[in-house]
């Protein structure tokens, strides 16, 4: 598994990877096959894997501010190129007005450059900022609404409407697929671990047992709350109430932790990362690519295909992109990658 290191962190490659994977998944499902059981079931476990990848985007602010010696600069200039693909997706892919669906790259867009300067504060002033965000987010939930469906395919398209900056505003912060609340709160949080991961010298900052045992701690006592909402009928939406907000922002705390510490532990004995890590090199790359590919496949199948057809798909597509993310990775390494415009850096990984 050398391959997979090249100033980067592996395990923060294999994570992003594996993410991107699942969300291909789960809009290989949207798109082209309906089951409402299936469905609801992938709308329960997406947040979980956003959450992964939101986290795992601030661990990456922390590992490149104090590793690569990254200024504000950069992360402002890397957050605004976001936004535009963001709008991008929107406008192109989706055809629909900009900042109406609020996607997850909006989110990472604007929490990019915030992650850098959160680093700098004290650490009670991180934690009381992460906590405020959590407990403040039912409020808001309580005053505006929230979204229950995560997918552009099981709501109407609103087109070129006009939402005004209100609308904007609301979607930005509560209402959107990815509101900065709650989710600015788990970049942050993730930026708190990778400062603690990669400046700490304490013995318990390093230990993989001690991730282990506390991701699997937080993963048993969130899903008390989560089992609890269930049983009320809340079902599978993206936060089931109160008791569910709770039981899912610990039990994916727990499920990232516990990701982290099982991958940190085998990246160079397990050989089965290699395409993740390849995948979560071009990250960008990839998720703006099968989700513009999906799209026009969608005019020819929607929704058509069977079960088995619907996995015999997804395994091509992921594989179609493991293709592409490896022949990128060669392109990277017999060329002098480092003299290339940000702008290739941005779209196809350092």
């Amino acid at each position: 598994m050398t391959a997979i290191v090249h100033n980067r962190d592996a395990t923060v490659d294999i994570l992003r990877g594996f993410a991107i994977a699942v969300m291909i998944g789960v809009h290989v499902y949207e798109y082209l096959f309906y089951n409402p059981y299936a469905i609801s079931l992938f709308s329960f476990y997406y947040p979980h894997i956003a959450y992964l990848f939101l986290f795992i985007t601030g661990a990456m602010v922390a590992l490149s501010a104090f590793k690569k010696n990254r200024t504000f600069s950069h992360y402002l200039k890397r957050g605004v190129a976001i936004l535009l693909m963001a709008v991008f997706l929107d406008v192109a892919v989706y055809q629909i007005q900009p900042f109406i669906t609020f996607d997850i790259l909006y989110v990472i867009g604007f929490s990019m450059p915030l992650a850098f300067l959160f680093l700098y504060l004290p650490r009670f002033i991180q934690l009381s900022l992460v906590l405020f965000i959590f407990l403040a987010t039912p409020i808001f939930y309580g005053m505006f609404g929230y979204p229950t469906e995560t997918s552009l395919l099981l709501i109407e398209k609103s087109g070129f409407q006009d939402i005004g900056l209100i609308g904007v505003l609301k979607n930005a912060f509560f209402t959107g697929w990815f509101p900065l609340f709650p989710w600015l709160g788990f970049v942050l949080l993730g930026a708190i671990f990778g400062d603690l991961r990669w400046r700490c010298k304490h013995f318990l900052c390093q230990s993989n047992r001690a991730l282990l045992f506390l991701g699997m701690l937080l993963m048993a006592v969130g899903s008390v709350p989560l089992y609890f909402a269930f049983l009320k009928g809340s079902g599978f939406t993206l936060f089931p109430g109160i008791l569910g907000y709770v039981g899912f922002v610990v039990f994916a705390t727990g499920f990232s932790a516990t990701l982290f510490s099982i991958v940190q532990h085998t990246w160079r004995t397990f050989v089965g990362y290699q395409p993740f890590a390849w995948l979560g090199k071009v990250a960008l790359l990839t998720y703006i690519g099968h989700l513009a590919l999906l799209e026009v496949i969608s005019f020819y199948v929607w929704r058509e295909l069977g079960a088995l057809q619907t996995v015999v798909g997804y395994t091509l597509l992921v594989a179609t992109f493991v293709l592409l993310a490896y022949a990128v990775y060669r392109m990277k390494i017999q060329i002098d990658w480092k003299r290339k415009h940000w702008a290739l850096h941005f779209l196809f990984g350092d």
